[in-house]
């Protein structure tokens, strides 16, 4: 069997009569003197042959590749299903678009955190999506730009007006949990639930939900409905037992204290469950007398015999939107509403 060997900048050269520099900086996609026609018959050839510039070459002149490196925050972060969908959607999407990807979670050291920046750097990564904050962030953000690297942000911060956000990350997504939060309270207002609770760790509650409240027009009372829970710090799946327990014993006592609670919504649908399971031993109707929602739309929700509220993210279309924002020169602080949905299953 033959074989037809790689064809070189030189074959170009004879074939186009141009210099093997110029050929190299029309494949590259740098500007020369050559005309039109001449740039159009490199690019032809290039795409009848089949032919693909030196990647090592790229790499160790610091060329642009087509390598993106997506980086989690920390090990906590690869836990939570929402990371892990978009993380799918991403590589199918890059995929799409030719890119190789590496992946890299970070530490609780800024230093070695760094290192694996550069490492991510020397492997050919032009490309960086951050998933998360992560520790010392700053520094590799820095270096990103300097480099002239395209980077963008998925939830390194829920405030636009944060630090992160006007110093460093200009470019972020974040999934707007809070949205959720105030699409439920519309729901309960629609069906007369005045009676509801909402279960959240203190800092969440005043640092995101109060602060969206402001321009609520039922926001004065949102303080005495909330329930402070353990925030989680498990960097594993035993976090979501410890999510599910918290709550069921969290709302257990809310309903010694008061029975007739008639709505309960939870910042992520561990904790909804939780709720609901502590709520059908009690022989309350989960959905009818007691509706609760919890937050992603996780597998363990959708599966549920008891109904739970949730809410989700069409991730395909929202990848698409972060490779492009990836390599948009603008700077954007961009919030992806969910939209909600009811799983109910039977008993």
């Amino acid at each position: 069997m033959l074989f037809s060997r790689r064809r070189t900048l030189k074959d170009f050269s004879r074939e186009c009569g141009i210099s093997v520099s110029a050929v190299s900086r029309i494949l590259n996609g740098k500007s020369t003197y050559c005309s039109a026609s001449t740039r159009e018959k490199v690019l032809s050839l290039a795409r009848l042959w089949n032919y693909k510039p030196n990647i090592g070459y790229r790499i160790m002149t610091g060329m642009p590749t087509n390598i993106t490196a997506i980086i989690f925050s920390q090990n906590r972060t690869t836990y939570l299903e929402t990371n892990l969908r978009i993380f799918i959607e991403l590589l199918n999407t890059l995929s799409t678009h030719e890119y190789a990807t590496y992946s890299a979670i970070m530490t609780k050291d800024s230093e070695e955190n760094f290192q694996k920046y550069l490492e991510l750097e020397r492997k050919g990564c032009r490309s960086f999506i951050f998933i998360g904050h992560a520790i010392g962030i700053e520094r590799i953000l820095e270096n990103i730009k300097n480099a002239d690297y395209h980077y963008v942000g998925i939830n390194v911060s829920y405030n636009p007006g944060s630090p992160q956000i006007k110093l460093f990350c200009q470019k972020n997504f974040t999934f707007d949990e809070t949205a959720a939060i105030f699409s439920y309270l519309e729901l309960f207002k629609k069906q007369g639930r005045n009676n509801f609770r909402i279960l959240a760790p203190q800092e969440y509650f005043t640092g995101r939900v109060l602060p969206y409240a402001e321009n609520h027009q039922d926001a004065e009372n949102l303080s005495c409905k909330h329930l402070d829970i353990p925030a989680c710090e498990f960097p594993d799946s035993d976090g979501f037992d410890a999510r599910y327990d918290s709550a069921g014993k969290t709302i257990e006592q809310a309903f010694r204290e008061d029975s007739t609670i008639d709505g309960v919504i939870c910042i992520t649908d561990f904790h909804a469950l939780g709720v609901a399971h502590f709520l059908h031993k009690a022989g309350k109707k989960v959905g009818e007398e007691v509706l609760v929602c919890g937050m992603s739309n996780t597998t363990a929700a959708r599966f549920s015999l008891l109904p739970i509220t949730t809410c989700n993210y069409n991730m395909e279309k929202i990848a698409e939107e972060i490779i492009k924002g990836l390599f948009d020169k603008e700077e954007f602080f961009k919030l992806i509403k969910p939209e909600l949905i009811n799983h109910d299953r039977g008993e």
